[in-house]
């Protein structure tokens, strides 16, 4: 009977211990400048979406911009969660955009070179313990 109290209390507590953050629905629109005097096509915005469950207990996004997975070796970026009278909101490049029915989004500039490198988008949250929610990938 000891046995199986510890068994479930170490479950129960495995459980608390995760981010009760849920991350979904992942989708990168890319707006390409173009230079109206060259013709030249300049810096990509990708505007950059994505659905949060619980964005009451989330502190950080990051955004990796990498060959492979989980790596950010091209570019990757660090934006705060901030709450301002009982509405969150993420902060990136001095912009506060707000999160709305669990729907997110921000805006990141990449250079034409950044752009033309990167293969993969992994997105995360940490949570305000430093836990990390579950990851969404964007394949290029």
């Amino acid at each position: 009977m000891k046995k199986l109290f510890f068994t479930s209390f170490i479950c129960l507590m495995t459980f608390f211990a995760t981010a009760q953050i849920k991350l979904l629905d992942l989708s990168v629109i890319p707006i390409i400048k173009t230079d109206s005097v060259s013709g030249q096509s300049s810096n990509t915005t990708l505007d950059v979406r994505f659905k949060i469950k619980n964005s009451n207990t989330a502190s950080k996004v990051f955004v990796l911009f990498g060959t492979t997975q989980n790596l950010g070796d091209i570019y990757s970026i660090e934006a705060n969660i901030i709450e301002n009278a009982g509405n969150y909101y993420i902060l990136y490049n001095g912009m506060q955009t707000p999160i709305n029915n669990y729907n997110a989004e921000i805006k990141i500039e990449l250079t034409p070179a950044q752009n033309a490198a990167y293969n993969y988008i992994t997105l995360f949250v940490k949570d305000v313990n430093g836990t990390d929610s579950n990851k969404l990938y964007f394949v290029k």
